[in-house]
């Protein structure tokens, strides 16, 4: 539990970043709940769960500029 409110704290800290927000969401809800679970971080979950909310947030930006230009 104590590496999971370090891990909150790591994702306030990025939170000030601005455009780092969703990936830093996924790595804290990928290792986050592992740990909970298992009871110790692994890194292919956190690693997963980066990159799954790195896509999406590529993929709403992406949907977002589309809408822009599209008028």
């Amino acid at each position: 539990m104590f590496a999971l409110r370090d891990r909150v704290r790591s994702l306030l800290r990025r939170l000030k970043g601005g455009f780092h927000t969703l990936p830093a969401l996924g790595v804290l809800i990928g290792g986050g709940v592992d740990e909970l679970f298992i009871g110790r971080s692994v890194n292919i979950y956190l690693l997963a769960g980066a990159i799954i909310a790195g896509l999406f947030f590529i993929f709403i930006m992406g949907f977002i500029i589309y809408e822009m230009f599209k008028h």
